[in-house]
């Protein structure tokens, strides 16, 4: 700024100089390319400078078919994110895979997807549905070019990279990755919360599912400690309600998710059927409860825990919180209501604000939704 500023002054007091001999000044900007532009300074205004960013010039990329690390994934010319492609259930499709373009900002165009298969999708942020073309031919390759996604280009383009969208969550000493799925509208943690730190990097309690008096008497949130590493890598960790809404606990961009949440995920999805929330890995279900994991939700049965009960239900039933508490009458506590997936149920049980809610004092477990 010190520079373009002794700049402008430089110019100013040669502009006075030159009116000072009575001779018509003229500006000379030589170029980059090596031509040179002139302005006679009485015909400008003012001089001004901005960062203009150069537009990506024609990128191409294959199809990917590896979703991994995350259900979203980047496509990127240099540093400008260009196209976004998603492994999405599309309802009418299927899971596809579609590929959206971005704006200046790198913000996916969720009109103007394509397929793999050439079909156009249109999702209607009104409706939370999606206006589908016709299928065509299979799509190998997609093209950006001037910002618009092609699926057939003639000229020269250079090799976009595609890598993985995911939620790096660090909290003080502690970092957690986490995939993301796309589902309509909706951008989400494709995998539970396992942190044990809230965003200030303060500890959240862990204690003992032993340690019954403590659990129910705390009210600044705690996890079940006895939930081994390697298991929590898969399902997360079971948390009391105090962790679901506490202002710590989402990441900067993110939310503990709704009832109403929930409810555009029924509404884009088309259907309750639990198969296609469930998890398809054998270790994330008991034998013969796996789902087909269309929607890419990839619930895992955590079970959970209680007092009651002690841990329960595990490789046949999870709950996941909602941000949504009220008062219940039958508890007469405080309750918070949750999204739940059981191993023999046909359907998913999605959330009504205020209906059958659980107390603070269950242990269940956690996601996240983008804002």
């Amino acid at each position: 700024m010190n520079r373009i500023l002794t700049f402008v002054i430089s110019i100013l007091s040669f502009v006075a100089a030159i009116f000072a001999q009575e001779v018509v000044p003229t500006m000379h900007v030589n170029l980059a390319n090596g031509t040179t532009v002139d302005y006679p300074l009485a015909d400008i205004v003012d001089i001004t400078f901005e960062d203009v960013a150069k537009q990506a010039g024609p990128v191409s990329f294959a199809v990917p078919n590896d979703f991994t690390t995350s259900y979203v994934l980047d496509v990127k010319a240099g540093t400008e994110k260009v196209a976004e492609v998603a492994k999405e259930y599309v309802k009418g499709l299927g899971q596809v895979i579609v590929v959206y373009p971005c704006d200046a900002e790198g913000k996916a165009d969720l009109t103007k997807g394509i397929t793999s298969k050439g079909a156009t999708v249109a999702w209607d942020a009104s409706t939370k549905l999606p206006t589908i073309g016709t299928e065509g031919d299979d799509v190998t390759t997609f093209y950006v070019v001037e910002g618009k996604l092609l699926t057939a280009y003639d000229g020269e383009t250079t090799a976009a990279t595609v890598t993985p969208q995911l939620l790096v969550d660090r909290r003080g000493t502690e970092t957690q990755t986490y995939r993301i799925v796309k589902i309509g509208l909706q951008y989400w943690m494709a995998d539970n919360f396992r942190g044990t730190k809230y965003t200030d990097g303060s500890a959240i309690a862990s204690i003992s599912g032993t340690d019954k008096d403590a659990w129910n008497s705390n009210t600044t949130g705690c996890y079940y400690a006895e939930t081994e590493a390697d298991w929590a890598a898969i399902a997360g960790r079971l948390y009391n309600g105090y962790v679901a809404v506490s202002d710590k606990i989402a990441p900067e961009g993110w939310r503990v998710p709704s009832c109403a949440d929930y409810g555009s995920i029924r509404t884009s999805v088309g259907a309750r059927t639990a198969k296609l929330y469930k998890d398809s890995a054998p270790a994330s279900w008991g034998e013969g409860n796996v789902g087909t994991n269309d929607t890419g939700f990839s619930v895992v049965a955590t079970g959970y825990y209680s007092t009651a009960t002690d841990l329960n239900s595990q490789f046949s039933d999870t709950y996941i919180w909602t941000s949504d508490s009220s008062y219940d009458a039958l508890s007469k506590s405080n309750a918070i209501d949750f999204f739940r997936v059981t191993a023999t149920g046909t359907n998913a049980v999605f959330p009504t604000k205020g209906l059958n809610p659980h107390t603070y004092t269950f242990g269940h477990c956690l996601r996240f939704v983008r804002e």
